[in-house]
């Protein structure tokens, strides 16, 4: 029975401490400095620039009615 309940503990108790080790909050705030300033469809040709509308958070781009959009890779 000790043998068992000292396994246990030698298991579990590095576990346990790992874990409420980890337990701090990651907080990430916004930044002004990150934008998008360029999007683009580099694999058509000819190349599909996109319009960045910041203030509506908007990235449209007019690609030919002969492609495939669910296989566009920005």
């Amino acid at each position: 029975m000790k043998s068992t309940l000292t396994r246990i503990i030698r298991f579990y108790l590095p576990i346990m401490l790992l874990l409420m080790a980890c337990n701090e909050e990651i907080i990430i705030s916004k930044s002004s400095e990150r934008k998008i300033t360029k999007f683009s469809f580099s694999g058509l040709t000819p190349v599909v620039d996109a319009t960045i509308d910041e203030a509506n958070k908007k990235i449209t781009a007019v690609v030919p009615a002969t492609v495939d959009i669910s296989k566009l890779i920005p």
